[in-house]
């Protein structure tokens, strides 16, 4: 292999790295919302006080998103 295909196979196992990294935030977080669903069905709690939370965590994983993914982008961009 030549130094052009280590860097690429390197980027690529970074890449997997910080998927690893998501992934489990995600399924952490299905269940949460499902129990805030079903209190909301149920009338235990009303719609801001689900919305709020999900906005938050979307912000936060946006923010995630942004630090772990789009840097290796723009490194991939710029050659």
């Amino acid at each position: 292999m030549n130094s052009n295909q280590n860097a690429e196979r390197l980027q690529e196992i970074e890449q997997a790295g910080r998927a690893a990294l998501i992934w489990p935030l995600v399924l952490f977080s299905l269940p949460l919302y499902g129990e805030l669903v079903r209190a909301v069905l149920h009338g235990e709690l009303d719609l801001w006080s689900v919305l709020v939370p999900i906005g938050v965590v979307a912000a936060f994983g946006a923010l995630l998103y942004f630090l772990l993914y789009r840097p290796a982008r723009w490194d991939a961009w710029a050659g």
